[in-house]
């Protein structure tokens, strides 16, 4: 349960828009001074793994996957200037200690994540509605999407009814994560060609040049995938839009 005290379903205002920053070294500033946002942390671990990626198959691929990882050389010359190999840290280790200052972002994944099996109808819709109500509120383009990706969970699933896909279970599940990407973007920005988070998703061999968000995804999907992933996209921002503040 949330500390005693913590109020779920707010969130205070104007984070840090660093999945925007051009450059690892004004990223490492934002996320390493005192008092920095999940946000800029997540944002932050995301361009390590990426600056820290190898830029060379370790064999001969399709002419696709050549071409990703040229596109993973032009973004790591072009960003990542001030990197020298340091270690990213984990989600696992970022939510909870975020949690722990009182981050009600944080707060919101760590009761999402201790979801017991055995947990009751009620309870799951009960989170369920703060976790969305979070969603709502956030200024965090992060735990938008991690809160999102939660609830594609097969406890809250199982609970919410979705349109018939008449897609394969993998493609369905892909086509809903891809979906709550897009819906981060909408909400967002800070997701055209080149940016940190479409590298993020795309690496190490799905990049391709010029592609946005929504290219990515429609690269990655059939069609009737794509229309799903829109159609999930739509579905959340429907059930989340924008507090007006």
């Amino acid at each position: 349960p949330a500390a005693p005290g913590h109020d779920l379903t707010r969130t205070p205002g104007n984070r840090a828009a660093t999945y925007a920053a051009t450059s690892y070294a004004a990223i490492e500033a934002e996320a390493t001074r005192a008092g920095a946002s999940l946000d800029s942390q997540m944002a932050h671990a995301d361009a390590g793994r990426i600056c820290g990626a190898g830029t060379r198959p370790k064999s001969t691929f399709a002419e696709s996957v050549e071409t990703s990882y040229r596109e993973l050389a032009r973004f790591q010359s072009r960003f990542c200037g001030g990197y020298a190999g340091q270690v990213p840290a984990h989600l696992l280790e970022l939510v909870p200690a975020a949690a722990k200052q009182g981050d009600r972002d944080a707060l919101v994944i760590q009761e999402l994540w201790g979801l017991p099996s055995e947990a009751m109808p009620e309870e799951i819709e009960d989170l369920r509605a703060i976790a969305l109500q979070q969603a709502r509120v956030t200024s965090s383009a992060s735990a938008y999407r991690i809160i999102h990706e939660e609830l594609l969970g097969e406890a809250f699933q199982t609970h919410h009814t979705s349109p018939i896909s008449f897609l394969d279970e993998s493609e369905a599940s892909l086509a809903r994560g891809l979906g709550v990407a897009i819906a981060s973007c909408d909400r967002f920005g800070g997701c055209g060609a080149g940016s940190i988070l479409v590298m993020a998703y795309c690496q190490p061999f799905n990049c391709a040049p010029g592609h946005d968000m929504r290219a990515h995804v429609r690269s990655r999907l059939t069609a009737r995938g794509f229309e799903e992933a829109l159609r999930y996209a739509r579905e959340i921002q429907s059930a989340t839009p924008q507090a007006t503040r």
